[in-house]
């Protein structure tokens, strides 16, 4: 497997802030490379979907999502479906979350074909009964190309494990 480090500069959030983005795109051996132009698009399904949740948008983050998603969330174990997925972990969990954002210059992403993959870190702030406490995560997103845009086929959204010594 080669790697090939691609490098993409672009707006953040509210177009005042420029972020270099460093996706490392894993090539298997015969596969041919796609370009940039994908890994973008994948890095911008990841910026569309941080907006959703920022949003609480639901319907925006449905249009990223196969309707036969499969996930693990926060909050629950397994979900299938993309109602599930909206009902379960999005309407439970979007509400109480502020300032959500991928980590940009964790980003790596695989792309085969019109199968992908990406995993990057990420934070915000989570609300409960004393308030308003800082989070950070990890996720990971299986897309597939269906009609010409990729879409989650499956999403792993979890809190960072606590330090042990």
């Amino acid at each position: 497997m080669h790697k090939h480090p691609m490098s993409h500069t672009g707006d953040c959030r509210d177009g005042t802030l420029v972020c270099v983005v460093e996706c490392v795109v894993a090539v298997r051996e015969g596969t041919v490379f796609l370009g940039s132009e994908t890994a973008n698009q994948i890095h911008q399904w990841l910026t569309n979907f941080a907006q959703a949740v920022r949003e609480v948008d639901f319907e925006a983050g449905r249009e990223l999502f196969a309707g036969d998603v499969i996930s693990f969330g926060t909050v629950n174990e397994m979900l299938e479906g993309l109602d599930t997925l909206q009902s379960k972990q999005w309407q439970n969990v979007w509400g109480k979350t502020r300032g959500f954002e991928f980590d940009y210059a964790s980003i790596r992403c695989g792309i085969d074909g019109n199968n992908g993959w990406a995993i990057a870190l990420w934070s915000s702030q989570g609300r409960n009964a004393k308030g308003w406490f800082e989070r950070h995560g990890r996720s990971t997103f299986i897309f597939e190309k269906r009609e010409g845009h990729w879409v989650a086929v499956h999403s792993h959204l979890s809190l960072a494990p606590a330090p042990t010594l």
